[in-house]
This record gives structure tokens, C-alpha cells and sequence, in this order.
């Protein structure tokens, strides 16, 4: 149904978990990654741990979009999720936080006619899902089915990867937050701080010496500036190319098809990953259709994401404006589904 590249115009971050730190060591953010086999230079097959980036991750930001279209017609039409329809809001959101199991055929159907999220993206175990995301993988280049990975090769042979990159940050004290708010710098202010932090020594020394002496009793004692913890942070470089696609497990009606166009146009302008604050997750996206349908976007120089190319064939459009259509029709039956749900 859909191909799918993408470059980094920023880095980007993916978390797959955090490690604490310890005492001379960082506790350090550690990005997804996957084992896979490859050949080094001299042909030996070799494992390579190289990041990706999750389908699943791409799914579910789809879904929430796609949702959102949902609801905010809804609220315009002035319908409004109460405390007690909470589920509802769940069901279509993330599919999940709810006990409802398998369903009988005839309510299965009649839920995918009433309403497209819950159709094609499904709800745990009460309704499948129509499509399938493959996880986004860097290449180089694939020629004739055999991918070349971003990595540089030892000399015993191994190959690691060469397009991640990490950062440390550290907390400070009031040294650097008059206010007392901790807050995060870079290298070059630590450098800086570790010049002050000596003088800081120096004077703690020196007051301690003063206020033995009972002359100088009076004196206040100089507060120790400390570095309260550290962290590293790691992401992937700028640049890099991610190759991935979805597909139907299951044929999309023109208004299910449709939800999808429109939510994808919505997700190219969004970042992707962890780090928003920073601006992480920025990427350029160039996008097929099966009926050779064309999205293009790029990060201008103001690290802002913009269409730049959209050629539509006639099925696209047409299965847009029939959402479109559809998403005007929209009432409570569409959005209420836990009401037929068993």
C-alpha cells in the first residue's frame, strides 16, 4: 500500500530504556536497536547491532491522528465524551484498556462499518486490525536484495554501528540556576564550571580556616557547588536513510483508505521519536502509493517540515474526499462503539 524513506534532518531518538547511573558513571538513555546478519569485507557473515525505528511507533501515531479527526468533528458537532464513555475514547486512542474479547461476526462488521479507526487499526482482542507496519531500517544502499548497513569494520573483522552518536548533560546546582532549578548544559558550561569549581574549593578552604578562628566566627560559611548527576543521551546522526512500508492484511473500504491519506499528511509534519523539546525526530519523507501516488517533505532552513511535492492519482483523491464526506456524517453511533460491544 505504502512505501515509505525517510532522512534525518535532526537527530532522532527512539528510547528503548534507561539505565541508572552509579557513582563515576552516567545513568545513559539507550536507543532501540536490532541484531542483524550481514557480511563484512572479506565475506564473513557477522552480527551488526544497528537502531531502527519501530512500525509499531509509526502505527500507533497514525492511529492517534486518525482518532483525532474523529473527536474533533465530534466535539463541533457538540457531542461530548463523558466520564462514562470514557472507554470509547480508549478504544479508538490506543485500542487498548478495556475487557473486550472476541467478538460474533455480525458485531465485527457492524463496528468496522461505523467506525474506520477501530477498523483498520483494531482494539486489542476485540477487533483486528486491517494493515501491517514493518519497522524502518537504515540502509546505505539495496541492490539485488542485499542491503549494505551503516557501519565500520575492525580490524579482527567485526562490524559495529557508525551512525549512532551520544551526548552528556549535566544537572547543576545553584552555580549556574540562581533560582535553585536544576537544569541541563552542555560541555562547554561544564568546562567553564570545573574552572570556577576550583576557585570554589579554595574558598571553602579558606572559610573553614576563618571560622575557627574565633575573630572571624562571624563569617558565613561558602556553600559547596556540586554536580548533582549526569546523564548521556544517545540518537542517530543526521542524515541517514530509513526504508520501510505498510501494508493491507485486509481490503480498505474508500473511506478507511482514505483516513489513512489524510492522517499520513498530518504525520510527515510531525516529529518522530523522543526529544520534541530539542527538535529531535525531524525528518524528510518521500512517499509511495500503490497507484504511484507521490508525497514529498523536507525540514527548510528554519527546521520547519513542509510539503514540498503532492501527486495524487484519482484513486487517492477519491478515497480522501470520501472520508471527508463520511467524517461529516459523523454522530454519537460512530463514536460510542463500547455500547455494541459484548
Amino acid at each position: 500500500m505504502v512505501k515509505i524513506k525517510f532522512t534525518t534532518a535532526t537527530e532522532l531518538c527512539q528510547i528503548e530504556r534507561s539505565e541508572p547511573g552509579s557513582v563515576g558513571k552516567p545513568s545513559t538513555i539507550i536507543i532501540k536497536k536490532e541484531k542483524v546478519i550481514t557480511k563484512n569485507s572479506k565475506g564473513n557473515k557477522v552480527f551488526l547491532e544497528t537502531p531502527f525505528y519501530s512500525g509499531n511507533s509509526v502505527r500507533g501515531k497514525l492511529r492517534r491522528i486518525c482518532a483525532g479527526f474523529l473527536i474533533k468533528k465530534g466535539i463541533e458537532k457538540g457531542i461530548e465524551i463523558k466520564k462514562e464513555k470514557i472507554t470509547d475514547f480508549h478504544l479508538m486512542n490506543v485500542g487498548g484498556g478495556n475487557d473486550f474479547q472476541r467478538q460474533l461476526f455480525e458485531t465485527v462488521d457492524k463496528v468496522r462499518d461505523l467506525n474506520p479507526v477501530l477498523s483498520v487499526f483494531g482494539a486489542s482482542l476485540a477487533i483486528s486490525g486491517k494493515i501491517k507496519t514493518s519497522n524502518f531500517i537504515p540502509y546505505k544502499s539495496f541492490v539485488d536484495g542485499v542491503p549494505e548497513y551503516y557501519a565500520y569494520e575492525t580490524e579482527d573483522g567485526r562490524l559495529f554501528s557508525s551512525i549512532e552518536y551520544d551526548d552528556n548533560f549535566y544537572k547543576m546546582d545553584d552555580l549556574l540556576d540562581k533560582k535553585g532549578n536544576a537544569k541541563l548544559v552542555s560541555d562547554d558550561v561544564i568546562m567553564a564550571w570545573r574552572e570556577r569549581a576550583e576557585e570554589n574549593i579554595k574558598l571553602i578552604s579558606a572559610s573553614r580556616d576563618e571560622n575557627n578562628d574565633e575573630k572571624n566566627s562571624s563569617n558565613k560559611k561558602i556553600k559547596k557547588e556540586t554536580i548533582k548527576s549526569q546523564l548521556r543521551r544517545k540518537f542517530v546522526i543526521r542524515g541517514v536513510d530509513f526504508y520501510g512500508s505498510f501494508g493491507e492484511i485486509e481490503e480498505l473500504s474508500p473511506v478507511e483508505r482514505g483516513m489513512i491519506y489524510k492522517a499520513i499528511e498530518v504525520f510527515v509534519l510531525e516529529n518522530l521519536g523522543a526529544n520534541e523539546a530539542r527538535n529531535f525526530g525531524l525528518v524528510n519523507y518521500n512517499i509511495e502509493y500503490k497507484d504511484g501516488s507521490i508525497l514529498e517533505t523536507k525540514v527548510n532552513e528554519f527546521l520547519e517540515p513542509v510539503i514540498t511535492k503532492k501527486a495524487y492519482n484519482d484513486e487517492v483523491m477519491s478515497s480522501i474526499n470520501a472520508f471527508n464526506e463520511w467524517l461529516e456524517t459523523l454522530s454519537e453511533e460512530n463514536l460510542f462503539i463500547s455500547d455494541i460491544l459484548v
